[in-house]
């Protein structure tokens, strides 16, 4: 009864169609389609606009993932959750009205960043082309949400098809860093060498090749 959640997961975490993922999703799906959901995905898919007797797993990750999404980035998770866990139509509706709002936040704030990270980049290219035509990107400003940059990451690492990394301020004086890697480039193994030559530098780091995180020190970084 439980696989409309898993079929969920398994596409908005991204997780490798093997054999048996694939299977969990498409049964997933089936049921889905059949009205065999839990009242917040159902109305998630309602609100998103989406045709829930032909839901592919694109609605899944373009249109429903990116609304529960939306409260972990900018808010406390706990409304995603709730959502999911509703047992009532109105209550599941009430969480769903908030992650909307929640979404079309990070939308306008990722707009912004996006906006934001272009200009610096270009201004950063201008002052010395030579040293910004090699390696990978790396930007921070002191405004940007530590919630986003993942987005942020994602889309400059599109642009410009180099290994991006997109920092912003976290909690307890720490700078949150979240990078993305192109084609060959293992970007854990990256941070890992970094860690070897500066034992202190990141105070903690993880991911896989193309997608990862780290921490640094607001003393160290600046």
């Amino acid at each position: 009864k439980y696989l409309d959640l898993v079929a969920l997961g398994t596409i908005a975490d991204i997780v490798p169609l093997d054999r048996v993922n694939r299977i969990l999703v498409s049964q997933g799906l089936a049921r889905i389609r059949a009205g065999n959901v839990c009242s917040g995905i159902h109305h998630l898919i309602r609100l998103s606009g989406r045709d829930i007797s032909r839901l592919v797993t694109t609605d899944l990750g373009f249109f429903i993932a990116p609304r529960l999404n939306a409260a972990g980035r900018l808010g406390d998770m706990s409304v995603g959750v709730n959502c999911l866990l509703s047992n009532s139509d109105d209550e599941a509706r009430k969480y769903v009205s908030v992650l909307e709002n929640l979404n079309n936040d990070r939308r306008h704030l990722e707009i912004r960043m996006f906006d934001e990270a272009i200009s610096l980049f270009e201004a950063l290219e201008n002052a010395d082309q030579e040293r910004m035509r090699r390696g990978g990107i790396t930007l921070y400003d002191s405004e940007w949400h530590v919630g986003v940059i993942g987005i942020l990451a994602s889309r400059i690492k599109a642009v410009y098809n180099r290994p991006c990394i997109i920092f912003a301020p976290s909690n307890n004086g720490m700078i949150r860093g979240s990078a993305r890697s192109i084609g060959s480039i293992d970007i854990l193994q990256v941070l890992q060498r970094v860690d070897e030559a500066c034992p202190s530098l990141l105070k903690r780091f993880g991911g896989h090749r193309q997608a990862a995180g780290l921490s640094i020190s607001q003393c160290d970084f600046t």
